[in-house]
């Protein structure tokens, strides 16, 4: 119910020091995938020195960056009613319906992003060897991206670890090979090309490996079933619009208040901290995989004990169960705030070297330092936002992701107009601190009412 819900639990019981090895690598290639790609073809194009590739200075860079913004932005709500739907017919055991879904809602993913990219890249006038090139290839990122997404949200259903392994490994293999010959045969045109078809090359191999485990059947009921969960969680829509738009809103602002333009295209970039971002993120991995393999683990068990518990047993077991979940939910939160912070601060201490190493100094350690504070309480706040999931309380979801948009454009808009590069980041803190408080008060309220919001039938 919550997000992705990466089946990895059967991994994690796994005794030994091998059990814990192949689930922390799996999480790793699952949760933060695209964005290793990513990062990995940014890390080349600015090392290397190939002629051609600095045709238009920043324009690479700029391209995979809207393209993974937007397609979140864009698209973020509409990939949590997806990521419900799925659930509920892999709750109904029905992994062909699930499948079929799936290919199903790749139609007018494939559609709509091209409609949307398509006008966009049409307006690029570029002096560059190969524009029509670049174009294409920005289409192509953008529509590939936009099928990743949907496909790693359904990538839950397969237990072939080692597999999905290889397909990403192979695929960031390809995207890197192909952006080498292609950037050195038609310059930054080739580049984003290459780099667009590593990433296809990553959604077909997903693909197949899904087919080798289920065969797609239609199931009665499918007809108009995303516009009844349309309707009926709409809160769950307006939580995942929000979510992605408070986290790329501060961007967004820096791109057109204090970036450079990228000339010829629509695009503007503010490199001393979009880079940055990227890199920073790193930092969140080892929390996210904590998050998958331990705290959602626990908190699911015991929670499912608690559902279990309602109406079978007396109502001191009911609540010995209850106040179980919370105190083991807590502790689980203590050690993976304990744990990400331990990250944080090592990142933080090599702060200097970071900023030397990926953007020659460009950008001030401070704002590496806010950057990293700021995806610290992010992964906090999705924490408690993947708990309310669980509850069922989009509404409270919802106001904790409003409230984290808000403060970040707020705060955001306001450092860019003061133009004082070491305030980039400040945004995102601050919302992500604002959003984390909002989702704690809201989760503590529902945690400890739950049974009674359960049996009365109430949803906030």
């Amino acid at each position: 119910m919550a997000g992705i819900g990466f089946e990895l639990r059967k991994v994690v019981g796994q005794k030994g020091l091998t059990g814990f090895i192949k689930a922390s690598l799996s999480g790793t290639i699952i949760v933060a995938g695209p964005w290793l790609i990513s990062i990995a073809g940014i890390t080349i194009i600015q090392t290397m020195t190939v002629e051609s590739f600095q045709e238009l200075p920043g324009a690479f860079m700029a391209s995979v960056i809207y393209c993974y913004a937007f397609s979140l932005i864009l698209g973020g709500g509409f990939h949590y009613i997806f990521t419900r739907v799925i659930s509920d017919l892999l709750y109904e055991k029905d992994e062909a319906g699930a499948f079929y879904y799936l290919l199903k809602f790749l139609i007018p993913t494939t559609i709509i992003s091209t409609l949307i990219g398509l006008p966009a890249v049409l307006t690029f006038s570029m002096t560059i060897s190969h524009p029509f090139l670049f174009s294409m290839g920005t289409l192509l990122l953008f529509i590939s991206i936009n099928i990743l997404w949907v496909v790693m949200l359904f990538i839950s259903v397969l237990k072939w670890y080692m597999q999905i392994m290889i397909s990403f490994s192979l695929g960031m293999g390809a995207s890197v090979l192909l952006l080498i010959i292609l950037g050195n045969l038609y310059g930054t045109g080739g580049a984003i090309m290459g780099f667009a078809l590593g990433h296809l090359i990553i959604c077909a191999i997903l693909i197949f490996i899904s087919f080798l485990s289920y065969r797609p059947k239609k199931r009665e009921g499918m007809k108009g079933r995303y516009l009844r969960y349309f309707i009926k969680y709409k809160f769950l829509f307006l939580t995942g619009a929000f979510y992605y738009l408070g986290i790329w809103v501060d961007k967004v602002i820096n791109w057109f208040v204090a970036g450079t333009a990228i000339a010829g295209t629509f695009l503007s970039i503010y490199e001393p901290y979009d880079v940055t971002v990227y890199f920073a993120n790193l930092s969140m991995i080892p929390g996210l995989v904590f998050f998958v393999v331990s705290s959602e683990t626990k908190f699911y068990i015991l929670f499912k004990k608690f559902l279990i518990s309602l109406g079978r047993t007396r109502f001191s077991e009911i609540q010995r169960h209850k106040y179980r979940l919370i105190s083991s939910t807590m502790k689980s939160i203590r050690e993976q705030s304990i744990f990400q912070g331990l990250i944080t601060l090592l990142f933080v201490l090599i702060a200097p070297s970071i900023s030397s190493f990926i953007s020659h100094g460009k950008t001030e350690p401070v704002v590496i330092i806010t950057t990293l504070c700021a995806i610290f309480f992010q992964l906090l706040y999705l924490t408690f936002l993947n708990f309310l999931f669980y509850l069922e309380m989009y509404r409270r979801a919802f106001y904790a992701a409003f409230t984290y948009f808000i403060v970040n454009l707020s705060v955001s808009y306001i450092a860019a107009l003061i133009s004082v590069e070491k305030l980039s980041g400040i945004g995102y803190l601050a919302g992500g601190i604002a959003g984390t408080v909002v989702a704690f008060i809201a989760y503590s309220h529902s945690i400890r009412k739950i049974d009674r919001y359960i049996l009365a039938g109430i949803r906030y």
